[in-house]
């Protein structure tokens, strides 16, 4: 991670270590890119400070969440396979009951 003020770069190594392909969710952006088996991707990741990267992992999928204001990319071998430059809005806030 690398911090630069208010807004900081994260990276993170995803590898797919099963003999099968797995879909890797990109959330909030709602896409999804297939891993083939043995493959790792590098995901690079922008956003305001204060919140990071979220993973979530099964036998089938991978999700990668991005934070309220952050940007990200996808590389394979250093190769930009997807690109997402619309930074997610933040959510509204709940109703309260009552």
């Amino acid at each position: 991670m690398k911090d630069t003020g208010s807004s900081y770069t994260s990276n993170l190594r995803v590898q797919n270590s099963s003999s099968n392909s797995k879909k890797l969710w990109v959330e909030p952006w709602g896409d999804e890119v297939l891993i083939p088996p043995g493959v790792t991707f590098e995901i690079v990741a922008k956003g305001p400070t204060g919140d990071c990267l979220e993973v979530e992992s099964s036998d089938a999928d991978i999700a990668i969440y991005g934070w309220t204001g952050s940007t990200l990319a996808i590389f394979q071998s250093g190769e930009l396979i997807r690109e997402y430059l619309i930074p997610p809005p933040p959510t509204p806030p709940r109703a309260r009951p009552g």
